[in-house]
């Protein structure tokens, strides 16, 4: 049986596994009565479609695993294929394919009073294939291994640290020629040799920086980093776009021998981001949303109390705005930005960054002004 949550009852196990083998030969049933590529071969990665071969006797390896009784781990390509399935037996059917009496029937007086109540109220909430496929899987990533190799390309940090995905894993999900060019920016990043650091001065210290900065707001405005921001669940918090700022900075950074902190404790409060190299060389930088109230209080108060606590004379204030609208309203704080530096004798750059997506594709450009590239 297929062992897809250390955390469920093995009765209540034992009962989905009885509901996927229902559900399972169900689609081979169908399948057998049409030649392969209508049905048995969609359920697998395109690159392997062809192998009809391979194809069945991994339908049937599969299968095997769902009706004995060990506990198996369903490597990616066999959690793509019983994905697909399940989700072609809901789809294609009228009613979804209705499990809800199947569940009752596995439901007996003694199975119930083993379970607790809140596994049998999920038992009892099982009306479809769906339903399953929320149940057996924690994650589909095996689904997206197309769309984060092209982020691995140009940014590989973001699938390995902040995404936590080793593409490795997905490997058998990749046709050939991607996966030979997988290998080889992976085996590059591997063989990169830490003797190539950067040494820098004081001033291409500071010019590294706001570089890096720089090129933070050239990923999310210009390389569909704000996909990652703003979602179609609204913009992520603070804490999640400090996450992707550490991983773009340290990708930038790492042929240097500039140390990026996060959340240092300068006695004040904590700021978000400490760069440095020894003492002489230092930055501090603080981010904010610009959906907060309050977010001037950041540039105004903030980072110069961390500078002057610190006595760090180099600052960056870092604005992320969800909408045109805050990205225009907040275009003011590049003056007080030049005004605080001369109050405090301290430099202090802003930056602000148009996580809204509304910047249209080069096809759709009609003059300078639509470019929107600072």
């Amino acid at each position: 049986m297929i062992n897809f949550d250390k955390e469920f009852p093995k009765e209540s196990i034992k009962i989905i596994n009885s509901l996927i083998d229902d559900i399972y030969s169900y689609f081979m049933e169908i399948g057998g009565n049409l030649e392969f590529e209508d049905i048995y071969a969609t359920v697998f990665p395109e690159h392997k479609q062809d192998d009809e071969h391979s194809a069945m006797q991994d339908l049937k390896t599969l299968h095997s695993y769902i009706r004995d009784r060990f506990p198996h781990n369903l490597n990616p390509l066999y959690e793509y294929v019983l994905f697909n399935i399940l989700y072609f037996v809901y789809d294609s059917s009228d009613d979804g394919f209705n499990v809800g009496e199947i569940v009752t029937k596995y439901l007996t007086d003694d199975t119930v009073r083993r379970l607790d109540e809140g596994t049998l109220r999920i038992l009892r909430e099982i009306e479809t294939p769906y339903d399953l496929i929320g149940i057996i899987f924690e994650d589909i990533d095996f689904l997206d291994v197309g769309e984060l190799f092209e982020i691995y390309k140009n940014q590989p940090q973001i699938v390995t640290k902040f995404f936590n995905i080793d593409l490795d894993y997905y490997e058998e999900l990749m046709p050939q020629d991607i996966k030979e060019e997988y290998r080889r920016i992976r085996d590059k990043l591997v063989s990169h040799s830490l003797d190539e650091v950067k040494k820098y001065s004081v001033n291409e210290f500071k010019e590294a920086v706001m570089e890096m900065v720089k090129y933070f707001k050239n990923v999310v405005e210009h390389q569909k980093g704000f996909e990652l921001l703003n979602t179609s669940e609204g913009g992520v918090n603070e804490k999640k776009v400090q996450r992707l700022f550490q991983i773009i900075a340290k990708l930038c950074l790492k042929d240097t021998d500039i140390i990026v902190n996060q959340e240092v404790d300068l006695g004040r409060g904590s700021v978000d981001f400490y760069f440095s190299i020894g003492k002489n060389k230092r930055a501090l930088i603080e981010l904010k949303l610009g959906k907060h109230q309050r977010y001037q209080d950041g540039i105004n108060y903030q980072l110069p109390t961390y500078l002057l606590v610190e006595n760090v004379d180099f600052g960056y204030f870092v604005l992320i705005c969800y909408t045109d609208k805050e990205y225009e309203k907040s275009k003011g704080l590049f003056k007080t930005a030049k005004e605080l530096s001369t109050e405090y004798k301290k430099d202090i750059r802003y930056e602000q960054i148009n996580a809204s997506g509304s910047y249209k594709s080069a096809s759709e450009i009609k003059n300078k002004e639509e470019i929107k590239f600072e």
